[in-house]
């Protein structure tokens, strides 16, 4: 037996990750059945069969799980016995008898318990998490998240605990206990970040972004939100990505911005197959909600009862007094008071034992107001007074998170100040500097002078062909040969990329492997003498000088692409560009630029994106810079992100960096909006809000 089950579960395992029965494996285990014996490895096949079977066939899932049950229990085999529990609970489950499979996960966290296996134990407890998280019993949920991470405490992080934190922390939030929420998140997004879960991260990601958006921090959760989408759409996981896509409309929509709301709410139900029930009934919920904004209130109430019936089909009392809620809000803002009323103290009534404190506070506000309208006093002041006492509950509960946010940036910071004395005293122990580095240093200098010199040959090269071919067009348009200027002007563009190119291919890359050669060096210059070290500085700006140019020039020579292919060509050549390097990995996301903007803003906001990537490049010292780029109907939306060494955005303003005033003023000059989140020791986000002309 011993030497079956290894195999067995290496066939076996593999198939957790499967949603629907898998014929072939189904197949095997069916014709290996016979030549198994009444002992554990045919409880080990039956449950796999009951799990293969669950969804294609619900009762012939049933049957191998209590098959399974009965010869596990007679061999008082207990990991057969939790896994047969385990496959019953799923099925119950599905079928919608919460009750049942609530005594199933009981029965099979006993008999993992009784096994002594912590990882199988810890699960067991995610199970009844997630199921009292689906009825709506979020204490009962974070007690059994809680109880998985005690069993995994002195294991090393690995995804099962992620899970849990990440869990335990969205649950937190449910229960309004902001501060435990945020501990929670931080725990799982440093295990996934260590693990390189991208996935598992995204995943946290959103539940930052819920967090931030309970705490009304609308541009932090936006942030998150778009972070996670990102990751999402590199993995190609529909469901997340519809899971985003909802939570940036519900983000856009508690900002007031109800057109990006239903764009958003557009893309969800574009994916709206990926998403289970429950999630299906929340985005029809919140699309009424975008249609009672817009006054259209009879749509409204029809979306807010669809989803109000599923929510309590589903058996989720908070879901529906949520949606009790806003369809009381629809009567209200038709002056219909005794019919907000109603719907509002119904509201209440679901959530009598559910701890909810912001929705909680919300409704006695509503119901404040639905008094003050009838000029019904003294239930006004009732409500009014109530509803003081549940905001000050709640402002108590998000000082905790904030505070914890602060400290743990602190944290941090100090973790860096140490790492950077650390290296400080490596570096004193370096004694002298080699023989072989001062040649490297000496000919380093020299080939930085070579190139910088065939530089600006080139450049002179560059500019005379510009020019000369700027004096032919003139003569051409001159004499209107329009069909010659035209065919001159795509061969012109054709060169300027050419030697774009070769600037930034060879000798750009040449550039960079001297600037590197230099870099290795750098750190052992402390010792070298006063009037070398003046002349390794001189070389080194000249380098950094010739750099610069050649990007320079090569990118204005690029610039050309804009005006024929549009500014979404021009960012995947500058994308393509900064990746060839390999010293920045930039990724690119954009929506809506198929359609082209008036060439000269698209020229404007290349330049600014061009002036964030020279920013990154020059300070961040980051390995990678995220650029997200949409358009919209009214707007072009800019985000880029960075991993790099950040800064402080008041202090850099003060000290008035060139490249950030740069930027403010090309995105002032077209009336846009510019929000700059960074710390340092935790990259930089850069959000543009840039209008689009009528004419665009």
């Amino acid at each position: 037996m011993r030497q079956l089950k290894p195999l067995l579960l290496a066939v076996l395992c593999p198939l957790a990750f499967l949603n629907a029965q898998d014929k072939q494996v189904v197949d095997s285990l069916l014709h290996t059945l016979p030549g198994l014996g009444r002992d554990a490895r045919r409880v080990d096949a039956w449950n796999e069969l009951a799990f293969q079977f669950r969804s294609a066939d619900p009762s012939k899932a049933r049957f191998y799980a209590e098959s399974a049950l009965a010869l596990a229990d007679s061999l008082a085999y207990a990991a057969g016995i939790s896994d047969s529990y385990s496959r019953l609970g799923v099925l119950a489950k599905n079928a919608g008898d919460y009750e049942g499979a609530g005594k199933y996960y009981l029965d099979a966290l006993a008999a993992r318990k009784a096994t002594g296996d912590s990882a199988r134990t810890a699960q067991a407890c995610n199970n009844l998490g997630n199921l009292y998280k689906l009825t709506g019993e979020y204490e009962k949920a974070r007690q059994y998240y809680a109880e998985g991470l005690s069993w995994l405490a002195t294991s090393p992080p690995g995804d099962e605990k992620a899970k849990l934190h990440n869990a335990l922390g969205a649950i937190c939030l449910r229960l309004g206990q902001y501060g435990e929420a945020s501990r929670q998140l931080q725990q799982s997004l440093d295990i996934r970040t260590m693990l390189e879960d991208e996935a598992g991260k995204a995943a946290t990601l959103l539940n930052w972004g819920n967090l931030y958006q309970e705490l009304y921090n609308y541009d932090k959760a936006e942030a998150c939100f778009r972070q996670s989408l990102l990751i999402f759409r590199q993995l190609g996981d529909e469901q997340g990505q519809a899971r985003c896509c909802h939570q940036l409309g519900n983000n856009a929509f508690l900002e007031g911005d109800n057109p990006a709301a239903s764009q958003w709410y557009a893309q969800a139900r574009a994916l709206e197959s990926a998403l289970d029930k429950h999630a299906r009934a929340v985005l029809f919920r919140n699309q009424a909600g975008v249609k009672a904004e817009m006054q259209q209130y009879n749509q409204a109430r029809e979306g807010y009862l669809s989803s109000l019936k599923a929510f309590q089909e589903l058996g989720d009392p908070r879901e529906s007094a949520g949606v009790l809620l806003e369809a009381g809000n629809t009567y209200f803002m038709q002056g219909r008071f005794d019919e907000a009323i109603a719907y509002y103290q119904k509201s209440l009534v679901e959530l009598d034992t559910l701890p909810a404190p912001r929705l909680t506070a919300e409704l006695l506000y509503r119901l404040a107001q639905a008094y003050t309208q009838k000029r019904d006093s003294g239930q006004a002041d009732y409500y009014l007074s109530q509803f003081n006492q549940a905001k000050g509950s709640l402002g108590e509960q998000a000082n905790e998170a904030m505070n914890f946010q602060l400290a743990l940036e602190e944290s941090r910071r100090k973790q860096e100040v140490s790492l950077h004395l650390n290296k400080l005293r490596q570096r004193e122990k370096t004694i002298g500097l080699s023989i072989g580095g001062l040649i490297i240093l000496w000919l380093s200098l020299m080939v930085a002078l070579l190139y910088a010199n065939n530089h600006r040959k080139k450049r002179r090269i560059a500019e005379q062909n510009e020019h000369i071919a700027l004096q032919e067009i003139k003569e051409v348009l001159g004499s209107k040969e329009l069909d010659r200027a035209y065919a001159f002007i795509e061969g012109q563009d054709d060169e300027r990329k050419r030697i774009a190119r070769d600037l930034h291919d060879r000798l750009g890359s040449m550039l960079s492997m001297v600037k590197l050669n230099f870099a290795a060096i750098d750190a052992r210059m402390a010792e070298i003498q006063s009037e070398n070290r003046s002349q390794y500085e001189k070389a080194n700006n000249l380098l950094d000088e010739a750099c610069e140019e050649v990007r320079r020039i090569s990118h204005n020579l690029q610039s050309g692409i804009i005006s024929k292919f549009g500014l979404l060509a021009q960012l995947e050549a500058m994308a393509e560009d900064f990746n060839e390097t390999r010293q920045l990995q930039v990724e690119l996301a954009t929506h809506g630029l198929k359609k082209r903007l008036d060439n000269a803003l698209e020229v404007r906001i290349y330049r600014i994106i061009q002036e964030l990537a020279n920013n990154v490049v020059k300070h961040a010292r980051a390995s990678r810079f995220t650029i997200q780029v949409n358009r919209f109907d009214e707007v072009v939306n800019i985000m880029a992100e960075d991993n790099g060494v950040g800064f402080e955005p008041e202090q850099a303003k003060n000290k008035g960096g060139m490249g950030l005033q740069n930027i403010a003023s090309r995105v002032h000059a077209l009336d846009g909006s510019l929000t700059i989140d960074s710390a340092p020791g935790r990259g930089t986000t850069v959000m543009i809000d840039i209008p689009i002309p009528p004419e665009s």
